[in-house]
């Protein structure tokens, strides 16, 4: 076999720079196990997303927006209403007080 026909072979001549670059892939088995990790990945996260979007639509499914009507937030309509009253009363009579 020649000196030149060997893939590790530099060419090279005086006063130039000397470059070899060698692209090798890995092994096969490296390659798959790579792949096979990334797809577990993608996998893992997708699935995260659709447990949250299931857990979500089946709580909105049983609470029925019932939850809403029933617990802290039923009266929270009247204490923004009376609120609001306090406030544009206080507003009245201070812009009374100012003229």
């Amino acid at each position: 076999m020649n000196l030149l026909d060997s893939p590790d072979a530099v060419h090279a001549s005086d006063g130039s720079h000397v470059q070899s670059v060698r692209l090798t892939m890995p092994p096969a088995k490296d390659l798959m196990m790579g792949t096979i990790l990334a797809l577990s990945i993608v996998i893992n996260i997708w699935l995260i997303y659709e447990y949250r979007d299931f857990r979500t639509q089946e709580w909105l499914k049983n609470n029925d927006l019932t939850f809403f009507k029933t617990n802290e937030y039923a009266d929270l309509k009247a204490k923004v209403l009376s609120q609001e009253s306090l406030i544009n009363s206080y507003g009245l009579r201070q812009a009374c007080k100012e003229k």
